[in-house]
């Protein structure tokens, strides 16, 4: 009897250590940095505000946010909290963009910081309507919504939160969803890429320029799955080609320092140009074209893929091909591939050789 009821024990044991597992990787939910501001912050919606002890402050319609000396300020009154959480039965509205259910706002040296908590695959749906159109085929947004959810479980076990930036994978909100990012979401759920049982690093962009760069020439690291290899599919897209040209005072202001003038060198396998070395005052020391692009800005500087640069006393114009870092998913590749009738794990042995896509949860 005594035996029997051990064994029971065990058993429950066991069940209660499976279900436990089961809720942690299924659809398990992550967390974004939505926005940081030392100014304000403006939501509105069927709004309750929250302290850190979880008892209701405020209940409104609008709320203005801005830091203060003793905690966070509500519509001008203090709430003595350096943590509050926002909740609604409905949507929040930030700015132009719309959340589902909960926010919260932290200050942190009189700084505000607005994060988000919702699952998986909300996420995912959102990351694919921010980033395709839903009028691309649904074979290209299926490849994105794996490669988008492995980027995704590869951050969550590595930091606290995600950016919603293409920092790390743009996602706008719910106003962007559209039915095919949740056809591909709810066709794909759980599914991820791996190299060697592990998840893979999918980095994305929108189009190489023909030349796919690997990740070691790009990030520094060595990843076989994330080589060189010349892409033949996104030819004619509207970012294949760029141009253009700064005054040399904008120039100037945004590196902060008086370029007197300035080389591209290091040119990698993937034709692209690794360093900008300066002669300027105050002096800039080589640097890599991936901070010079953050600085000059991404729409501007669309690639390091750059082909020609002139530059005199009045201007600095740059020509190149390619939008974003050119490492993984070229997204405008991945679209001409499905319209010549390629599938989603076609286009994903493509530009990620060598990987599995297994489930995840």
């Amino acid at each position: 009897m005594e035996k029997r009821f051990c064994l029971v024990k065990l058993a429950t044991i066991f069940l209660f250590i499976l279900l436990t597992l089961s809720s942690l990787y299924s659809n398990p939910e992550i967390q974004l940095r939505i926005a940081a501001s030392n100014i304000k912050i403006s939501l509105a919606g069927n709004l309750i505000v929250t302290g850190s002890n979880g008892k209701a402050l405020f209940q409104l319609r609008r709320i203005e946010i801005v830091p203060g000396p003793f905690g966070i300020i509500i519509n001008g009154r203090s709430s003595g909290e350096s943590i509050i959480k926002i909740l609604s039965s409905n949507l929040i509205e930030a700015g132009s963009r719309k959340f589902r259910k909960k926010i919260e706002i932290r200050q942190v040296d009189g700084k505000l910081s607005m994060y988000h908590a919702l699952p998986m695959e909300s996420y995912i749906a959102g990351v694919v309507a921010s980033e395709l159109p839903g009028l691309w085929p649904i074979e290209t947004l299926k490849a994105q919504a794996i490669a988008a959810r492995t980027y995704a479980v590869w951050q969550k076990y590595k930091k606290e939160h995600l950016e919603t930036t293409a920092l790390d994978q743009v996602y706008y909100g719910t106003q962007n969803e559209h039915p095919l990012a949740q056809q591909a979401t709810q066709e794909t759920a759980g599914l991820i890429l791996t190299y060697e049982s592990k998840p893979a690093h999918a980095y994305f962009h929108s189009s190489c320029g023909g030349n796919i760069a690997s990740a070691s020439e790009v990030f520094g690291t060595h990843e076989p799955y994330l080589r060189n290899n010349k892409c033949p599919y996104c030819y004619g897209s509207p970012p294949y080609f760029w141009n253009y040209k700064f005054s040399k005072r904008e120039f100037d202001r945004k590196l902060g320092s008086k370029i007197a003038e300035f080389n591209l060198v290091n040119r990698t396998k993937s034709s692209r140009m690794r360093d900008f070395a300066f002669s300027s005052y105050p002096l800039l020391k080589k640097t890599r074209t991936m901070y010079i692009r953050s600085k000059l800005g991404y729409d501007k500087l669309c690639s390091s893929l750059i082909t020609k640069c002139t530059a005199n006393w009045y201007s600095v114009e740059f020509s190149g091909r390619g939008y974003g870092h050119g490492v993984g998913m070229c997204q405008w590749g991945a679209r001409e591939m499905a319209i010549l009738g390629k599938e989603s794990i076609e286009i994903l042995n493509f530009y990620y050789p060598n990987t599995l896509i297994k489930r995840f949860y």
